[in-house]
């Protein structure tokens, strides 16, 4: 289990395509802004994160996409100032092509698997060796492009070394209008389409009565059988979908509806959302599914739902029938667990420019909105740009770090907890190095889901002018 926290910021110059004569260079305060999305740690104590980058120049019209793949030294956490394995990629972080990054894992042996998309392009496998290197012995330079599916989903290793994602597929309907479906491809070791796997690799259901498909889990039983639970949805409901592929990707007819289980907890109506996000296989062969119900003719709460399937032939009743499902948050939070607080932080500064060499004040505040007491409370406030940290001034509840390394710095802080209504604030005084524009961004995080995570985030911009 991971205890601490810790960040950093990826500076224009990240993105490798940014030349001299770039629009982010000529507009003299261009930023990047860093999204995570997946994140493991490996036996080494490593942390491995996949961050979505979105390169933006000051005058809002050009962006520029790209995927980052950083690796933590195994200290990150108790030594903050020097986070990034610089045996990995350049100094500890590896640029990629592409838009979202779907899915990410660690193979045995030490490689890297992604899921990218670059959107037009669709979805491609991505392997990175241990050293953070494209690995040239998977796919053509270490991706491979997947034809048929063109949606979000999971990776999966297969015992022997293939690898399986699922995802939203499409495919020409009778009107010749795209019917959406789920889709899945099998790759060799080697990174090549497996041509025994559906057909030339890949498989596709069509699920021509759902307008929306999404891919939440895929699991693997014992005796090769592949199931894949996620979400089929219209303009006014959603269904949890659970089906079983046989070993070479066609439908296993001997589980629920010709390979395909629907389950609805509620009588189809307006406003009736259900979906699977999770996906287990016992050593009995059951089936776990993990996800959501949201009614809103029985309740404005949405209620966590586990729901549990025969999974094997020979097991009691048939396969695919739902034994009894168990509703796990109805009633609120598990004992002795907190609701989740609402943080709202804000960043006002006292001056709108500076002269280099001078310091410049700002303050950060950060606010418990209810409903419950916030604890194990993480600010992050990053900046780029010509500035450097002069001075933090913390309330006393507060507890703050300046680490700086490669031109990305960042002010790092921990509350303890936070009552109903409670404030705190944080002051930080920068020095301005040079002439040019510097971007803030102020972060928070408390414990459990935020209810209202837009208002987590706070942006501002300070100029640094010549003497």
């Amino acid at each position: 289990m991971l205890e601490g926290w810790f960040g950093f910021v990826f500076p224009p110059a990240d993105i490798d395509d940014i030349s001299p004569t770039s629009p982010f260079a000529a507009e003299n305060g261009g930023y990047v802004s860093a999204q995570g999305q997946t994140l493991f740690v490996q036996p080494d104590r490593k942390i491995v994160a996949a961050v979505e980058l979105t390169a933006k120049g000051t005058n809002g019209g050009t962006q520029l996409n790209r995927l980052a793949v950083i690796r933590t030294s195994p200290t990150v956490l108790t030594n903050p100032k020097n986070p990034l394995d610089g045996s990995f990629g350049k100094g500890g972080k590896v640029i990629l092509p592409g838009m979202y990054i779907w899915d990410s894992m660690l193979q045995p042996d030490g490689k890297i698997l992604l899921a990218t998309d670059n959107n037009a392009a669709g979805i491609s496998v991505v392997r990175l060796d241990s050293a953070g290197q494209l690995d040239p012995n998977f796919g053509t330079n270490g991706t491979v492009a997947l034809n048929g599916v063109f949606g979000g989903g999971t990776l999966v290793l297969q015992p022997d070394g293939k690898v399986l994602f699922g995802g939203k597929g499409s495919q020409p309907g009778a009107n010749g209008k795209p019917v959406d479906g789920f889709a899945m491809c099998r790759l060799n070791v080697d990174g090549v389409i497996d041509p025994n796997f559906g057909t030339a690799g890949c498989m596709q259901v069509p699920m021509s009565a759902y307008q929306k498909i999404s891919v939440g889990e895929i699991a693997m039983q014992e005796n090769g059988k592949i199931v894949m639970a996620g979400t089929g949805g219209t303009a006014e409901n959603n269904d949890i979908i659970t089906l079983r592929l046989n070993s070479y990707g066609t439908l296993d007819s001997s589980f629920g509806d010709a390979g395909i289980k629907v389950t609805s907890f509620y009588a189809a109506g307006k406003s009736n959302y259900e979906g699977a996000n999770a996906l287990l296989i016992q050593k009995d062969g059951k089936i776990l599914v993990g996800g959501y119900v949201d009614n809103y003719a029985v309740s404005p709460t949405a209620s966590g739902i586990l729901q549990r399937m025969n999974g094997d032939a020979t097991g009691s009743g048939s396969d695919g029938q739902s034994l009894p499902s168990v509703d796990i948050s109805q009633s609120g939070p598990p004992p002795n667990q907190e609701a989740p607080a609402d943080l709202k932080v804000t960043s006002q500064s006292y001056q709108n420019s500076v002269k280099v060499g001078n310091v410049f004040l700002y303050v950060v505040r950060v606010e418990n909105l209810g409903p419950a007491k916030a604890s194990a409370i993480q600010i992050a406030d990053m900046w780029v740009g010509p500035a450097e940290v002069y001075k933090v001034i913390n309330s006393k509840d507060v507890t703050c770090v300046a680490p700086t390394k490669n031109g990305a710095k960042l002010v790092s802080c921990s509350i303890a907890s936070l009552p109903v209504g409670g404030k705190t604030t944080i002051q930080v005084e920068l020095k301005g190095t040079a002439p040019g524009k510097v971007h803030n961004v102020a972060k928070t995080t408390g414990n459990g889901k935020d209810p209202t995570p837009d208002n987590n985030t706070a942006k501002s911009d300070f100029t640094v002018t010549a003497k």
